[in-house]
């Protein structure tokens, strides 16, 4: 049996006294069902990394390694031309487990946050796991995959924007509007995690709270999207957009 959600855009908004947390643009979202499967998390598993490496900017990662656990400021290049890390090639495993990378220092304000910590530029069966990033625009963005697995990443407190709203009026320069994504608009937002073209695979076990956005999807399908948590940002905790036959299932969005 399938069950399919169809949703229109709506107009959302960010203010001082509330969010609103999910939103699906112009997607069909597949709660339930076996058509066009995503690959199995099993498929996207490759042999344990053979070597450790320190994290440092402009890193090109092209085969499975473990990154060296520890906390590195490193900040990223404000433009997404270019990002941090990037990971390139296919069957690649990348295991970030005890590592944490500062974009910003703690006591930075959000709207500081510039770049990408870690983009996936194109490839096939490409696993990411265990990466805490913050003070980034974006925690990973990844386009042009197949077989893409996200797992226990902590993407938390990445940019989201100063508000002008206040207790006694809002601002209208604080309300949002996702309708359109055709000429990438959804980049200036920021998010967690932004995939662009990306089909197959499994994103699980994150979390990103405390950001501008989630999980933002667009031109994605046949992802499995479940037990991650995308509360408590001020725009959307999963956004799509034109993404098809994607489950998405056993996740926390509250705002």
């Amino acid at each position: 049996m399938m069950s399919i959600l169809k949703c229109r855009a709506q107009i959302l908004r960010a203010s001082s006294r509330g969010v609103v947390a999910v939103a699906v643009v112009s997607a069909t979202a597949t709660l339930l069902s076996a058509q066009r499967p995503a690959t199995p998390l099993s498929k996207l598993s490759s042999t344990a990394p053979p070597t450790t490496i320190v994290p440092k900017a402009g890193l090109v990662i092209t085969r499975s390694v473990r990154i060296k656990p520890g906390v590195y400021a490193l900040p990223a290049k404000a433009s997404t031309d270019s990002a941090l890390i990037t990971i390139r090639g296919n069957n690649i495993t990348v295991d970030f487990t005890g590592v944490e990378l500062r974009g910003t220092s703690i006591s930075a304000n959000p709207d500081e946050a510039t770049g990408i910590a870690l983009l996936i530029d194109g490839g096939t069966n490409i696993r990411v796991r265990g990466l805490r990033a913050r003070g980034y625009r974006f925690g990973i963005l990844a386009r042009d995959t197949h077989g893409l697995s996200l797992d226990a990443n902590d993407l938390s407190n990445s940019w989201k924007p100063r508000l002008f709203s206040v207790v006694e009026h809002e601002s209208l320069v604080d309300w949002l509007s996702f309708h359109h994504n055709e000429q990438h608009e959804w980049m200036r937002f920021g998010a967690g995690i932004y995939l662009d073209s990306v089909r197959g695979g499994v994103i699980r076990n994150n979390v990103i709270q405390q950001s501008m956005n989630g999980l933002m999807m667009t031109s994605t399908d046949s992802l499995r999207v479940v037990e991650n948590n995308f509360s408590f940002n001020s725009g959307l905790g999963i956004g799509m957009y034109r993404s098809t036959y994607n489950v998405v299932t056993g996740n926390r969005v509250d705002y």
